[in-house]
């Protein structure tokens, strides 16, 4: 009985894994006809489980590059097709493309000693899936043939014309797996029967079709996984075993380097483009016609960054490239960020293959399907064209980053990620940096396709002041030097407008700029030395901050109902009620004769629209949360914690009362030195109590 309930409870713990794998197999099976939305909901259903259940958000490199590609493709398709006016068609395909990534590193799991199976059955089981669909698919050719009976004919499942390369995608992973399978044919013979059966099967339907894909994917492949088993396995190799593999890759780099001369000069009409010939046609291997189009595509991605060209080589238009036709249809910002996602997993890959390819067999299983997919989708745009194939890919993607942080780290809580604080109060994620750093990107990505681009002003120094207030290592030297500079640059505000006309009427000269702005501007820059003066004297009254924070924020809102005035609380409704009808922004504020709404959050909004505003207001709400949880949890500080509080809340309240902070956005980068001094005290708080 105790047996019984053993083996329950472990299928109880793997559940949601075996739930998973189902998902899998019934998403290879119908992959190429399956419900975006569907496989959307699935996906985010997964990823949400995996971060509960391992109480850890992954914030890696690649996540944060593959979210924000996803992220800009969005705000691409949310500012050219407005929800008001069009239905954003690529959208649920662009989130399941991230959230399908997600999805592979949790399938991929945390355990170093199940990852192995984990990775081998889910692998297999998409293998299978989409080997299967194709047979139908190759099936259905001969059911219902159509004219053109060797290129192109109707899918099996969604009875869509469709080009014979995409599908034989379903045979690619089998063609990978040959060498892990060949590898492993003593330990597990049914896999090597069927992998031998399954590929040659698929080599004669393409050959029978004037497909090459096969013929071309299983020696590259192949012979890319043995140069790194022999790299891995060289020491234990015999003597004969060493000269046979020398000797071979001799022979076949003299081959390919006497057949390229033979091709590229022509001799012996070697290179003649005979495209009745199986292997030249399109120009054969070396003269490729592909090469031609995505060259041809990489130099009009220059010449015309913001996308929107064809490809004059070729008669089909685009570049016969899934990672190129990004930058073709959306811009050259997107490509590049793709272009580092891809490295990153490329570099992972070969990192795995190089370092854990010694008795970790199931290494080249995993990075052979992967390579095999990134290599198909470097020849084909269907990937683009039609992103619910591209899924597949970005999975394998998913199961080669969660492989390797979990196989070059040691598995513990503190290790793996930036742990989830509110789930298990153990370590916290910097997760207002993170909104912080996404929106304005996001204005960055805005004002790029608007052609009024300025990369350090607006992204670069809030981000580096924030990140200056986080993460350094004195915070009683940093708020000095803060109220110092602020102080000095008050003083010089002053001088250079106490003579002026402007000043009696409450206007002052902006130091930067030298331009007549209001005499918030002075306000700002008094708000450290303030804190210093009020936070002194609360610290000296020995106040707790919980109480040092009401008697802060009830004050100022009294100050502050004498300077908000001259209409402000009507144009900030004004300016949400234009975000409601036009979220993507670009609007006027018609109450206001400035057009500023008098909030600098809802100017973001103005300009740049819900895109940037939700991920501002993100940043507020987290930070605002945190400070809570300081001045709750906290129970013993010095003077310096009183005076940032003071200053975090007379910051953040000038925030909603005054525009200059957009405007002239060094005041708004002096202010988030404040907010990051404020998270790093909850930071450094927060690891005391654990």
């Amino acid at each position: 009985m105790i047996n019984v309930l053993d083996k329950f409870h472990v299928y109880k713990k793997n559940l949601a894994f075996l739930i998973a794998i189902v998902s899998v197999f019934a998403f290879g099976f119908m992959y190429r006809m399956a419900n975006v939305m569907v496989v959307l909901l699935v996906v985010i259903a997964f990823s949400a489980i995996g971060i509960f259940r391992q109480k850890v958000v992954p914030l890696y490199l690649d996540i944060i590059v593959l979210f924000l590609t996803m992220w800009l493709c969005i705000v691409r398709e949310y500012r050219s097709e407005p929800l008001a006016r069009l239905e954003w068609s690529n959208v649920p395909y662009l989130l399941a493309i991230f959230f399908t990534f997600t999805f592979g590193i949790f399938l991929a799991g945390r355990q170093r000693d199940k990852i192995d199976k984990r990775i081998f059955l889910t692998i297999i089981t998409l293998m299978v899936g989409m080997y299967l669909q194709t047979i139908l698919d190759y099936y259905y050719k001969v059911k219902v043939p159509v004219l053109d009976q060797g290129h192109m004919w109707y899918g099996f499942w969604s009875h869509d014309i469709e080009a014979r390369n995409t599908f034989d995608l379903g045979f690619i992973l089998l063609t990978a797996s040959v060498f892990f399978a060949y590898k492993k044919r003593k330990e597990i013979k049914a896999l090597f029967i069927f992998v031998v059966i399954g590929e040659t099967i698929a080599i004669i339907l393409n050959l029978i079709n004037a497909g090459r894909t096969n013929l071309f994917m299983l020696p590259m492949i192949f012979a890319i996984l043995l140069c790194f088993y022999s790299y891995n396995y060289w020491a234990e190799l015999s003597k004969n075993k060493k000269c046979l593999i020398i000797g071979g890759f001799s022979f076949f780099t003299l081959a390919m380097a006497v057949l390229f001369v033979l091709v590229r000069f022509n001799l012996i009409d070697a290179g003649k483009n005979e495209n009745d010939k199986f292997l030249a046609r399109g120009g054969g291997v070396f003269n490729n016609i592909r090469f031609k189009m995505a060259i041809s595509g990489f130099k009009h991605m220059i010449e015309n960054p913001l996308g929107g060209w064809d490809v004059t080589v070729g008669d089909v238009g685009n570049t016969h490239n899934t990672w190129l036709e990004y930058g073709r249809i959306y811009d050259i910002s997107i490509f590049c960020l793709l272009a580092i996602f891809l490295i990153i997993i490329v570099t992972k890959s070969i990192r795995l293959l190089a370092k854990h390819g010694y008795n970790n067999d199931i290494v080249f299983l995993l990075v052979g399907s992967y390579l095999s997919l990134f290599i198909y989708f470097t020849m084909e745009p269907n990937g683009f064209s039609q992103k619910i194939i591209s899924l597949p890919f970005f999975l394998l993607c998913g199961l080669v980053s969660g492989y390797h942080r979990v196989i070059n780290k040691v598995e513990t809580e503190e290790t793996f990620g930036w742990d989830l604080g509110i789930l298990n109060k153990t370590k916290y994620a910097d997760i207002p940096l993170v909104f912080l750093a996404v929106g304005l990107i996001t204005v960055i990505y805005i004002d790029f396709r608007g052609g009024r681009l300025d990369v350090v002003e607006k992204m670069l120094i809030p981000l580096a002041c924030y990140c200056i207030g986080r993460f350094v290592k004195s915070v009683k030297g940093m708020y000095v030097i803060l109220t110092g500079l602020c102080a000095g640059l008050a003083m010089y505000t002053f001088v250079i407008s106490r003579n002026t006309e402007f000043f009696l009427a409450g206007y002052v000269i902006e130091p930067f700029s030298g331009n007549v702005a209001t005499a918030g501007v002075l306000y700002i820059l008094l708000i450290p030395l303030i804190a210093v003066i009020v936070g002194g004297i609360f610290y000296k009254c020995k106040l707790k901050l919980f109480a040092t924070s009401v008697i802060t924020v009830v004050f100022s809102l009294l100050l502050g109902l004498n300077v908000i005035r001259d209409g402000r609380i009507h144009n900030m409704i004004d300016a949400v009620h234009m975000l409601i009808v036009q979220p993507w922004g670009s609007f006027e504020i018609k109450s206001a004769a400035d057009n500023s709404s008098h909030n600098m959050w809802l100017d973001y909004g103005r300009d740049y629209g819900m895109t940037v505003l939700a991920f501002l207001l993100l940043f507020l709400v987290s930070s605002v949360v945190s400070f809570i949880i300081y001045i709750l949890k906290t129970n013993t500080s010095g003077p310096i914690q009183y005076m940032i509080i003071v200053a975090y809340i007379l910051i953040n309240e000038i925030f909603m009362v005054d525009a200059v902070f957009f405007i002239y956005t060094k005041y708004f980068a002096m202010g988030l030195i404040v907010l990051g001094l404020m998270q790093q005290l909850f930071q450094a708080n927060m690891e005391k109590r654990r």
